[in-house]
């Protein structure tokens, strides 16, 4: 299914991701979730609040194959894995 392509996309690229098996992922961004969730918006992709238990991490609901493919090209480019480790 596409929750688990994407958690599989994303260990590939070396991010880290809470368990779930809910229609959400929880990625960690490495630092405040706050102006990643401003850059998702900008690019009219639109993902979860700021959790203040969970500042740097980011909640993202699954949607269609093409809009998680879409997001996952965003994280790339508004997170490099640089940021991340």
């Amino acid at each position: 299914d596409t929750r688990r392509w994407l958690v599989s996309e994303l260990a590939k690229q070396g991010r880290r991701t809470l368990p779930s098996e809910a229609n959400f992922v929880m990625i960690d961004v490495g630092g405040d979730v706050t102006p990643v969730i401003e850059s998702f918006r900008s690019r009219k992709i639109f993902v979860g609040r700021k959790f203040p238990s969970l500042p740097n991490w980011l909640r993202v609901s699954i949607g269609t194959r093409d809009q998680v493919e879409a997001f996952n090209v965003a994280l790339s480019e508004i997170v490099p894995m640089k940021a991340v480790a």
